[in-house]
């Protein structure tokens, strides 16, 4: 069996193969970029979690002192 093609179907078909290969690409780009945003809100949720971490242990701290000098009276 064969089959028939014409040279202008075949630009065609590479035309729409070279189309979907830049299209491709352009979808690879735009995943890496989100995952570098993925990556630096991760980073900052991190830092501000270990803010967060610094200020409740301050606080405890400063509870802890403020009970001692209640007593104290």
């Amino acid at each position: 069996m064969e089959i028939t093609v014409s040279a202008n179907n075949i630009d065609n078909i590479l035309l729409y193969l070279d189309n979907l290969k830049a299209e491709k690409a352009e979808l690879l780009k735009e995943l890496e970029r989100r995952r570098r945003q993925k990556r630096l809100i991760n980073e900052e949720i991190k830092r501000l979690n270990k803010e967060i971490k610094r200020i409740d242990d301050e606080l405890k701290n400063w509870r802890k002192q403020l009970k001692g000098l209640v007593r104290r009276k």
